[in-house]
């Protein structure tokens, strides 16, 4: 029986000493999320632009600019129906965040010719707005 007291007492000093041990932590505060978005510019960039053999040779070049945002494409007189020009590119990211593309847009010196332009994406390019302008 002595011994049964001794070991309630413990047990009961034990719960004490934990109880005096053990505390809550609260953090109040307000946390902001913001995309870095000069890590975005910087990171994602046009690296090759290479135009179909057959419109290359006719006079075709795919530039991409020094900062490698823009890819200006002078295609070479299209005088056919159904005539085309492909364009192939690498972007690369080494920016943290997923890229999409957000638009290709085709201009035309010459209003008249903006009518018959069209672009065609292959890769199934999420989030992609294919636009032409005059």
């Amino acid at each position: 029986m002595k011994n049964k007291k001794y070991l309630l007492g413990g047990l009961l000093l034990l719960g004490i000493g934990f109880a005096a041990v053990s505390t809550t932590l609260y953090i109040n505060g307000t946390v902001n999320i913001k995309a870095d978005v000069q890590n975005f510019e910087e990171n994602v960039t046009f690296k090759t632009a290479t135009v179909d053999s057959e419109s290359e040779a006719a006079g075709t070049t795919a530039e991409i600019s020094e900062d490698g945002k823009t890819i200006t494409i002078t295609t070479h007189k299209l005088k056919s129906i159904g005539e085309k020009v492909e364009v192939e590119y690498t972007i690369e990211n080494q920016s943290q965040y997923d890229a999409e593309i957000g638009e290709l847009t085709c201009t035309s010196e010459d209003d008249g010719f903006a009518t018959y332009i069209s672009l065609t994406e292959q890769n199934g390019l999420l989030g992609t707005t294919l636009a032409k302008t005059a």
